[in-house]
């Protein structure tokens, strides 16, 4: 399956989305990316991974997952990318309570006042 500008704009016009033609652009290339994707996946072997319970088999398999994961991240249009980005866990300093609770269209004892629902 060809994923085309209007795909994209049909898929995003049910999403209630608005799309910029840069936008449109971007979606394409990423959704033909992972279409393409799906289909390596899709015509890989897995008649000996299944029923196999050694751990040759199994590695054999992670070993071919590897391969189409380090092939498709090759490609600079690809969206599966091997790392996963990190970042370091720095504490800051949160709001205080009246920062949080100064748009609060209601305040009771320094708690939002919501409307019951049940």
């Amino acid at each position: 399956m060809e994923i085309t500008p209007s795909i994209v704009t049909h898929i995003a016009e049910l999403c209630k989305l608005k799309l910029t033609p840069e936008e449109i652009e971007k979606f394409t290339t990423e959704l033909s990316s992972i279409v393409k994707y799906v289909n390596t996946i899709q015509k890989l072997s897995i008649s000996n991974t299944l029923s196999a319970d050694t751990s040759d088999h199994k590695q054999d398999a992670c070993d071919t997952l590897l391969s189409v994961s380090n092939t498709l991240s090759a490609d600079p249009n690809c969206v599966f990318k091997t790392e996963t980005p990190l970042r370091e866990d720095i504490i800051k300093e949160g709001f205080s309570i009246s920062e949080v609770l100064a748009n609060a269209p209601a305040v009771y004892n320094n708690y939002f006042v919501v409307p019951k629902l049940i």
